[in-house]
């Protein structure tokens, strides 16, 4: 069982490692700002993507944020830019999270011993993984902001 952990963990890590975007991050001084809502594709809820969020204005890979969204959708990104922003989502991150569930056997969704139906993966083209490359942009203030993400089919 150890083993099955430890390898759910390497998988879950590797994936989130491969998925960030290119190039180096360097983490911004606390913000006072998050970004939160649910993200859709084609008017359909995505489980468990990784959302990315950068500066408008800034440099590639320059104070970026990113968090998972949970099993309905919603995602809430801390430490956020403040002013306009560009987002994207992964959904190859979902696929990694998910592989490392089952082969963990922790599924939070399941109760009273049953296997947990898994969510639906919806495959967001790749264009929408990059923030330079998705079109998604927002503008952000202090506090908690709300933004729905709505990736057309």
């Amino acid at each position: 069982m150890r083993k099955l952990v430890l390898a759910a963990f390497a998988v879950t890590a590797m994936t989130v490692i491969s998925c960030r975007p290119q190039g180096r991050e360097v983490p911004l001084e606390e913000s006072g700002v998050t970004l939160e809502g649910t993200i859709y594709y084609d008017d359909k809820v995505v489980p468990l993507a990784m959302v990315i969020v950068v500066p408008d204005n800034g440099p590639p890979g320059k104070g970026g944020a990113t968090a998972f969204a949970d099993d309905e959708g919603h995602y809430k990104v801390s430490n956020v830019s403040l002013g306009g922003v560009k987002v994207a989502v992964n959904s190859d991150a979902a696929k990694g999270q998910m592989m490392g569930r089952a082969m963990a056997g922790t599924d939070p969704n399941a109760k009273g011993g049953k296997k947990a139906s898994v969510p639906k993966v919806y495959e967001v083209p790749k264009k929408y993984h990059d923030p330079e490359t998705s079109g998604l942009k927002t503008t952000t203030q202090k506090g908690t902001n709300s933004f729905d993400i709505k990736i057309p089919k």
